[in-house]
């Protein structure tokens, strides 16, 4: 499959295959992300620079090309790292289903797939751990405790959760979050 990479730019195509050898991390993200944004300059990046050679970073984004674009012209992020990102995505997305960004697809050197993961799994540790082949895959955290109420949950975070999996606008329950005692 050719994917559209934007690079500095500049607009090409390429396969997955062009990767092959290194263990390859798609980073699936946008413009309007700020933990996303957050990320790619302080840990995504620093993580390819301390594995440099082992493995890659490539970011993933569904927008369309003229918004990249003009992400890009007002803020150098992409262009000061030297990082290219797949746009206008649409096979991916599909293929690695998620509900959350910035969210972490890993595909080893031969092209297997060992791991899906969130931000908070995307780490040295795990990076090392599948480079040095002592884990067959990587990720799988449980995202919510079932033995939890939805709204009494041990973090107060799953009225946001929850929230979000209802139909219908329920705005008050992302403002509110629950613990224990309230």
């Amino acid at each position: 499959q050719q994917h559209q990479i934007y690079r500095n730019g500049k607009v090409s195509t390429t396969t997955l295959e062009s990767y092959r050898g290194k263990l390859l991390v798609l980073d699936f993200w946008a413009t309007w992300c700020s933990t996303c944004l957050y990320n790619l300059p302080r840990k995504v990046d620093s993580l390819r620079k301390v594995f440099a050679g082992k493995m890659e970073v490539l970011p993933v984004s569904y927008e369309p090309l003229d918004k990249l674009e003009d992400f890009t012209a007002r803020n150098d992020l992409f262009i000061r790292l030297g990082l290219p990102s797949i746009a206008e995505d649409s096979l991916l997305n599909k293929l690695f289903p998620h509900k959350y960004i910035p969210f972490y697809a890993w595909i080893d050197a031969a092209g297997f797939l060992r791991g899906l993961t969130y931000g908070d799994e995307f780490t040295a540790e795990n990076l090392q751990r599948v480079l040095e082949d002592t884990v067959t895959t990587v990720g799988g955290k449980l995202m919510i405790d079932y033995d939890y109420p939805v709204f009494t949950g041990k973090d107060a975070s799953f009225g946001s959760f929850y929230s979000e999996a209802r139909q219908g606008d329920v705005n008050f329950l992302n403002k509110r979050r629950f613990s224990e005692s309230n």
